[in-house]
């Protein structure tokens, strides 16, 4: 059991350097984590580690990890023309490299808001409206994957 839980973990890490999001799901009581968003889900950090050579002090990095610590230098030079964290780039740069129409990255961008003020109010929500607020993210999410944000 504990086999097939590190296997789904790791196999969960490695799509998420693809730039997709992990979730927890409360399946028949069971935890299941999963790509595919689920009403009442928990979205779980599971971004992987950066490669570090132990034994000569060196990193060790492959390509996309080489490319997202570029892609921070980047911003922090720039940081101060556009006030921007990289957290809050990476979506828009994750969206250049798939090629979304003008209109799909803004549909994206409009996503991100209403999902993050949906995941607060979820944190706060009981009863009818915690369930309402869970359906609404669930859709939130549910297009967020069929855009390929």
């Amino acid at each position: 059991m504990n086999r097939k839980i590190i296997a789904t973990l790791f196999a969960l890490a490695c799509t998420t350097a693809a730039g997709q999001q992990v979730y927890r799901c409360d399946v028949n009581g069971q935890t299941v984590y999963t790509d595919a968003p689920c009403i009442g889900a928990q979205r779980i950090d599971a971004t992987p580690s950066q490669g570090f050579d132990t034994y000569t002090g060196k990193s060790r990095k492959g390509k996309e990890a080489s490319k997202e610590y570029l892609r921070r230098l980047q911003t922090e030079i720039t940081r101060p023309t556009h006030g921007m964290t990289y957290e809050q780039l990476k979506p828009r740069y994750e969206r250049a490299e798939r090629h979304l129409t003008p209109k799909e990255h803004a549909e994206c961008e409009l996503l991100d808001q209403t999902m993050a003020t949906l995941e607060s109010t979820e944190r706060d929500a009981k009863g009818d409206a915690l369930k309402s607020t869970q359906k609404r993210l669930f859709n939130q999410r549910k297009r967020y994957r069929e855009l390929k944000c």
